[in-house]
C-alpha cells in the first residue's frame, strides 16, 4: 500500500457485496482496504488512515454500531453505513452520534454512492494538505499507532485485549482484561496465555493450537470456556490474530474477547428445552401407538362377539361366553379410559380427595378383589401379611384402593406364569408401610428413577407386559403424594421388585365407629315414561332398546330443541340427556326443560362422557338431578330409576 493515495475501508461480511462495492469505486483512483468482520475493521483503522468508511450495519460478533462507537472514541473518520433495513427502523440518531455521516439503503444507487465517497475524499485530501504541519508535530512526540491502540484500549468497555510473544508468553494485559479473568496485569504479564484456559483445555494443546492456527491462518476465532482468577468458568467469544512487520515477520500474536456467559447459558437452556420437548414428543407418539394397540386388543374380540351373536342362533351356551368376554373387554377399555382421565384431572387439579376413616384391611379387600382376575390368569400365589387388621388410615378409600390395584396388576403383568406377588403391611412410627413384592422380571437400575413417570412403560419390556398404557405407576405416585405420602420402588433385574407406599396412620382421636346402615324400604318400581336425548343415534337407540325390557315406555330424541318439543308433549317422569350435543347443547337443554309448565318435576340425568367433579357441578348448576358418566353400567341407570321413580299417584 503506498502512502499518497487515500484509503477507502469497505466492510461487509458478504463477499459478494465486498466485490460489488469495489467494482463501484474502481475508478476513483483510491487504495480500497477490505474487511469481512467487525474485528478484522478494528485492525485496519488501527493501521491506517482513511478518508471515508463504508461499513455495513449488520456485521456478525460486532455490529455496526458497536464498530463504529470503538473507531469513534480515536477518530473522527466519516462512516457511511450501507443497511438493508427501512428509514424506520434504522437508528439514525445513534448512528450519527457515533461518528455517520450518511446510510444508503440496500440496494444503492451506485452513482450516489460513489458521488458521496468522492466527496469525502476530496475532503480527506484537503483536509490532509492543511493538517501536514500539524501531524509532523504530533509524530515527533507519539506514535501515531500507538496512540490508536490506546485510546481504543481504554474505551473498549467489555473486551479484553491481551499480547503475547512468539510463544504465548503475555506481555501485554488491557482494555477488560482485568475484570473479564479476575487477574491483574501484574500477575498476568510473564505467564504463559494458558493461563486462562480450563485444565482440559490445556491438556488437550488448545493454547499451542491455537497460536499455530493464527500463525497459518492469519487469524483464530472461537467462542470456548475460560476460567478466571477465582476458578470460575465463563464462555467467551473473540479471535486470536498474529502481530506482523512490515516484512511480514509475526513478532507475537494479540488476542480480543469478551464475556458471553450469559449468552451462552441462555442457548445451552434452549437446546436442553428442545432436547426435553423432542424427548417428551418421542414419548407422546410412541404412547399413541400404544393406546392405539391397547384399543384394538378389545375391540378384536368385541368384534368377534358380535358376529357370534349374529350367526349364533339359538345356541345358548357360546352366547352366554360370549357375552360375558365382551363385558370383560368393555370394561377393559373403560379403565384405560378412567386411567387417563384421572392422570388429566390430577395434572389439573381438578381431583378432591373425599377422606374417611377405613380399616386397611377393607382397602386391600377391594383392591384385590378388583385384580384377582389377572392374578388368576398368571396363576399367580398370592399372600398377605397385615401387622394389625385393626389398622385405620385417614383416607380417599376409592384413590388409595386404585393404588394398590395399580401396584397388583403391576406385579401381576411383569411375573412370569405361576410366579408370587406378596402384600405386606406394618407400622414404622407414625407411618404405615404397604408393600407390594413380586418375583417377577425385576426392572433395571437405570430406569428405576423414571418409572414413575408418564408411558415409561414403553420402554419397559413390553414383551412381558400385558397391556396397559405405561401411566399406572404415574397415578400411584400422584395419589400417593396427594395423601402427603410417598412411594418408592427396589429392585434387582430379574429377581423381582418390591414397591412401598407409605401413609401418615389416622390419629386415634379420629377413628371412630363407622355410620350404622340405615334400612331402606325397598318398593316395586312402576312403568315410567322415560326420555333418551343423545345426538349419538346408536347411543341413543341401544339405551332405549335396554330400558323397554324394564317394561317402561320410551321416547327418543336427537337434539335439544326435538326433545324439548317431545317433552311437552308425553310429560317424561325422567329425562336422560346428553350433554355434548351440536346447536343446544344439554346443559341448554336442561334449563329450557325446567322453564316448561310440567315438566319443572321431571327428574333430568345427565349421561355423558364428561365425568369429572367441575363436570358434575356445572350439569347440578344447569338443573339435573343426577349426572352419570359414560359407559354407565345398566346396574347404575336401572338403581338410579328406581330411586327417581317413586311417582306419586295420578302421575302414571
Amino acid at each position: 500500500m503506498t502512502t499518497t493515495m487515500v484509503n477507502i475501508l469497505v466492510v461487509d461480511d458478504e463477499r459478494a457485496n465486498l466485490l460489488t462495492l469495489g467494482a463501484v469505486l474502481k475508478g476513483l483512483d483510491v487504495n480500497l482496504v477490505f474487511a469481512a468482520s467487525g474485528e478484522e475493521a478494528l485492525r485496519q483503522a488501527l493501521r491506517y488512515d482513511f478518508a471515508v468508511i463504508l461499513l455495513d450495519f449488520y456485521l456478525p460478533t460486532i455490529g455496526g454500531l458497536e464498530v463504529a462507537q470503538i473507531i469513534r472514541t480515536r477518530s473522527s473518520t466519516p462512516i457511511i453505513f450501507i443497511t438493508a433495513s427501512g428509514p424506520d427502523d434504522f437508528p439514525i440518531e445513534e448512528a450519527y452520534s457515533l461518528g455517520a455521516v450518511d446510510y444508503l439503503n440496500k440496494p444503492y444507487n451506485s452513482t450516489v454512492l460513489k458521488s458521496k465517497v468522492a466527496f469525502y475524499i476530496e475532503l480527506h485530501k484537503r483536509t490532509e494538505a492543511l493538517a501536514a504541519s500539524e501531524r509532523s508535530r504530533y509524530l515527533s512526540e507519539l506514535s501515531v499507532k500507538d496512540g490508536r491502540i490506546r485510546l481504543i484500549l481504554e474505551n473498549a468497555k467489555g473486551y479484553a485485549f491481551i499480547v503475547t510473544d512468539i510463544d504465548g508468553t503475555i506481555t501485554e494485559w488491557e482494555g477488560d482484561a482485568s475484570v473479564v479473568t479476575g487477574w491483574s496485569a501484574n500477575e498476568a504479564i510473564g505467564q504463559s496465555i494458558g493461563l486462562i484456559y480450563t485444565a482440559e483445555d490445556r491438556f488437550a494443546g488448545y493454547p499451542q493450537i491455537e497460536l499455530s492456527l493464527a500463525k497459518l491462518d492469519g487469524l483464530a476465532s472461537n467462542k470456548r470456556w475460560y476460567v478466571s482468577k477465582d476458578e470460575r468458568r465463563f464462555c467467551a467469544d473473540g479471535v486470536l490474530v498474529p502481530l506482523k512487520d512490515s516484512a511480514n515477520q509475526v513478532h507475537g500474536f494479540s488476542k480480543i474477547f469478551r464475556d458471553v456467559t450469559v449468552e451462552q447459558l441462555a442457548v445451552d437452556e434452549l437446546r436442553r428445552l428442545a432436547d426435553s420437548l423432542a424427548e417428551a414428543d418421542k414419548r407422546k407418539t410412541e404412547f399413541l401407538a400404544t393406546l392405539a394397540h391397547e384399543l384394538r386388543n378389545p375391540l378384536a374380540p368385541i368384534r368377534n362377539g358380535l358376529e357370534i351373536l349374529r350367526m349364533g342362533g339359538d345356541s345358548t351356551i357360546p352366547m352366554e361366553k360370549t357375552r360375558e368376554m365382551m363385558e370383560r373387554q368393555v370394561t377393559h377399555m373403560v379403565h384405560l379410559v378412567d386411567d387417563l382421565l384421572d392422570i388429566s384431572r390430577i395434572n389439573g387439579g381438578k381431583i378432591v380427595l373425599k377422606k374417611e376413616t377405613i380399616a386397611i384391611k377393607e382397602l386391600i379387600a377391594s383392591a384385590v378383589e378388583a385384580s384377582i382376575s389377572l392374578i388368576e390368569s398368571g396363576q399367580h400365589t398370592l399372600t398377605i401379611n397385615i401387622f394389625d387388621d385393626s389398622l385405620m388410615l385417614h383416607v380417599d378409600a376409592i384413590r388409595i384402593a386404585q393404588v394398590i390395584t395399580n401396584l397388583l396388576n403391576n406385579a401381576a403383568k411383569y411375573t412370569p406364569l405361576g410366579g408370587r406377588i406378596d402384600v405386606s403391611v406394618k407400622v414404622d412410627g407414625q407411618q404405615v408401610i404397604l408393600s407390594v413384592e413380586d418375583n417377577g422380571i425385576g426392572i433395571p437400575a437405570a430406569a428405576q428413577q423414571s418409572i414413575f413417570e408418564m408411558f415409561k412403560q414403553v420402554d419397559r419390556n413390553i414383551g412381558h407386559a400385558q397391556g396397559g398404557l405405561g401411566i399406572g405407576l404415574t397415578l400411584v405416585r400422584q395419589i400417593v403424594e396427594m395423601h402427603g405420602g410417598t412411594v418408592d420402588v427396589t429392585s434387582s433385574e430379574g429377581l423381582g421388585s418390591k414397591f412401598s407406599v407409605k401413609l401418615s396412620i389416622e390419629e386415634a382421636s379420629l377413628i371412630g365407629a363407622k355410620t350404622p346402615a340405615v334400612a331402606v324400604r325397598r318398593t316395586e318400581p312402576q312403568p315410567l315414561r322415560i326420555m333418551v336425548v343423545d345426538d349419538n343415534v346408536d347411543a341413543a337407540e341401544s339405551l332405549s332398546a335396554l330400558l323397554q325390557f324394564g317394561g317402561h315406555t320410551l321416547y327418543v330424541a336427537y337434539g335439544g330443541v326435538e326433545a324439548i318439543k317431545i317433552a311437552e308433549s308425553c310429560k317424561p317422569h325422567i329425562v336422560f340427556l346428553d350433554i355434548g350435543m351440536p346447536d343446544m347443547d344439554g346443559y341448554q337443554t336442561a334449563s329450557a326443560m325446567r322453564k316448561v309448565e310440567g315438566l319443572r318435576d321431571t327428574k333430568l340425568v345427565a349421561l355423558t362422557g364428561w365425568g369429572a367433579e367441575e363436570d358434575k357441578c356445572k350439569s347440578h348448576e344447569a338443573g339435573f338431578d343426577n349426572h352419570l358418566t359414560k359407559p354407565a353400567q345398566l346396574e347404575a341407570i336401572e338403581a338410579l330409576i328406581t330411586t327417581l321413580g317413586a311417582v306419586p299417584v295420578g302421575q302414571v
